[in-house]
């Protein structure tokens, strides 16, 4: 039996190595001289009936949380995007989700200043959720430490909350910053700092008292993601992606994305790769760490990327669009193309 193949046309010198995704097309082209041809490859692609807020994955890289605006919470398998569990949590609108490491908890907070805690188990919401009123507070971020034992919470007036979750109260609040709106905040992966960008800034944390390490003024603060093995932050500020020093706030490097904004940022576990989404025009950006050049084109999204996120194991890289639209795509043998030296 014969199979019809595709024609690859390699230039001249040959090509070292040449790597398919698990649908059997071209990944990956690479040459004698050390360039990469790329490809974007789709693993699947979903529609929500409404606008996507906040996405996370599971520690275990199995399933993607999912909030919308309608108050629902989805979970879905992030290597098929199957539709797993639904629930109606609230009648609110939905700004934040996010997995307890052991990923038996979903932290969702919402806009009428309540974060529900829902439990998770074999892939289905079980048991009654709980919940936790914050007085006169809109929730834009929830985040818990990597052991698990606090939930840091950021509010849209600029509030910065830590609480123990065993006792479910209160270890301290930060007002400093009110006024300013909070719109992100994460853990480093050691739980020593604590990271919040607010709308003109970004402020790092001593996670365990919630003492000033460092501070810097944005253009527009967005979500921030933290290098995996070093003090190494990425932060989107209008239309640059600013890598900084996270306890000096030294400038170390400033990417520039002319004539879009930066919406979202994500570093790959292994470091070796920054997603970064941006908007007008929409579309998601994969850089190598190497010298933060992009290895791949920009892959055009239909809106605004609410969240870019890499799975666990770095195969997946998965992109919500505020619009409700998800998308993964296969990233195979990208994160040894991409991986810093």
């Amino acid at each position: 039996m014969t199979q019809e193949c595709e024609r690859i046309l390699v230039p001249f010198g040959g090509a070292r190595s040449i790597a398919f995704t698990p649908t059997g097309k071209l990944l990956s082209l690479e040459l004698q001289n050390g360039d990469l041809r790329l490809e974007w490859e789709s693993a699947w692609k979903d529609t929500r009936t409404h606008w996507l807020s906040d996405m996370a994955l599971s520690p275990d890289g199995e399933t993607l949380a999912v909030g919308l605006e309608d108050g629902n919470v989805s979970l879905l398998r992030v290597y098929s995007g199957e539709l797993l569990h639904m629930l109606k949590v609230t009648d609110n609108f939905i700004t934040s989700v996010a997995f307890s490491p052991d990923g038996k908890k979903l932290a969702v907070g919402e806009t009428k200043g309540i974060v529900w805690l829902l439990q998770v188990e074999d892939d289905k919401f079980s048991g009654t959720p709980t919940k936790h009123k914050l007085a006169g507070c809109e929730i834009s971020s929830v985040s818990f430490s990597p052991k698990g034992q606090y939930m840091a919470f950021g509010t849209a007036e600029g509030l910065i909350q830590m609480w123990e979750v065993e006792t479910q109260r209160p270890k301290y609040i930060i007002t400093e910053y009110e006024g300013k709106g909070c719109q992100s905040v994460s853990f480093s992966r050691d739980g020593h700092l604590l990271v919040a960008a607010m709308s003109n800034r970004v402020v790092c944390l001593q996670a365990s008292d919630g003492n000033l390490v460092s501070k810097w003024h944005t253009n527009r603060g967005t979500r921030v993601a933290l290098f995996p093995d070093g003090p190494i932050l990425a932060s989107g500020s209008s239309t640059t992606v600013e890598l900084r020093d996270v306890e000096s706030g030294r400038l170390l490097m400033l990417l520039p994305f002319p004539a879009r904004e930066v919406k979202s940022v994500s570093f790959s576990p292994d470091g070796g790769m920054l997603a970064v989404g941006t908007e007008d025009p929409n579309g998601v950006c994969l850089l190598s760490t190497k010298n933060y050049a992009h290895l791949l084109d920009t892959k055009k999204t239909h809106s605004s990327p609410v969240k870019v996120a890499f799975s666990p194991d770095g195969r997946i890289l998965v992109c919500g669009e505020d619009n409700g639209i998800i998308q993964a795509w296969y990233l195979e043998n990208l994160s040894n193309a991409g991986q810093r030296d």
